[in-house]
């Protein structure tokens, strides 16, 4: 029996190799962001610690800012498939969904990388605009993610919400009562207590939101 050809074009590495190698690109830019900040942020020397040229990093990314942005997505493409993944099964409890979701969200806000990416994007914003954006479209799309699963258990009679957008907000700001701006300011929240702050959230949540039958 003949074997199958590759679907590899001659000379191309494999998808797995490629993704591999921007993998080590980004972590590798990252790593020079948070070390000397964005203005210093040299892109040739990312490319010699990554080892590849300057050239590779431009026709993959416009400038600077463009590849800044690439970073913060990778960090966050993780977090929002296990979002999406949590809020998949609408028949499971609720109050376990919520606290799971508002679990690894604050837990993803607080991730070293996460903090000092956005410092950056602050610090900056004023010469740099376009990198508070990116945060500001990642915010949007976990925002978009946890209204569809609002507008599920309202179909269902499990939530009663008027406003979606604002009750989305509500449940952000509950769930993370602090525990980003005392990161901010150096103060990471243990474990064990941010997962009391989530689950105090999610019920205070719950009890506004829940569905109430009507006499």
């Amino acid at each position: 029996m003949r074997e199958r050809a590759s679907t590899t074009s001659p000379g191309r590495p494999p998808a797995a190799a490629l993704e591999a190698r921007e993998a080590h690109l980004l972590d590798t830019a990252t790593a020079e962001f948070l070390e000397h900040g964005y203005g210093a942020a040299s892109l040739s020397r990312i490319a010699r610690t990554a080892r590849v040229s300057s050239k590779t990093i431009y026709a993959r990314y416009a400038d600077k800012a463009d590849l800044f942005l690439a970073c913060v997505q990778r960090l966050t493409a993780s977090s929002k498939t296990d979002i999406a993944g949590l809020m998949r099964d609408a028949d499971a409890d609720p109050a376990r969904i919520l606290t799971a979701v508002g679990t690894r969200l604050a837990r993803h806000w607080v991730s070293p990388r996460e903090l000092g990416l956005y410092r950056l994007a602050i610090a900056e914003n004023q010469r740099v605009p376009e990198l508070a954006e990116v945060f500001r479209c990642n915010a949007a799309r976990y925002h978009d993610l946890i209204e569809a699963y609002f507008r599920t258990l309202a179909a269902c009679a499990i939530l009663e919400i008027d406003d979606f957008g604002e009750a989305v907000d509500h449940f952000i700001q509950l769930t993370r009562s602090g525990i980003r701006d005392q990161a901010l300011l150096g103060r990471i929240t243990p474990d064990e207590a941010l997962e009391r702050v989530v689950a105090r959230g999610v019920r205070v949540f719950l009890r506004a939101y829940g569905h109430r039958t009507r006499s």
